[in-house]
């Protein structure tokens, strides 16, 4: 995975800055969140990969949780 990075940090699994990243997101950038203070809440789930792959983006990495990892 190759792209500009963009950086997220998160509190308590909030999802706001990572769906914030999203939206101003371009083609080929990968997204890195640490979602401080939570190993056991999830800032990332379904939708926000749904959103992301629409807008193209190379990669997610997360320090942290993820939800509806089946999906």
């Amino acid at each position: 995975m190759i792209g500009r990075a963009v950086t997220v940090q998160t509190f308590g699994g909030g999802w706001s800055k990572p769906v914030q990243a999203i939206e101003s997101w371009m083609p080929g950038e990968l997204l890195v969140i640490r979602n401080d203070k939570s190993t056991d809440l999830a800032p990332w789930g379904e939708l926000a990969t749904n959103s992301a792959k629409y807008r193209g983006v190379a990669g997610i990495v997360i320090d942290g949780a993820v939800r509806d990892w089946d999906d």
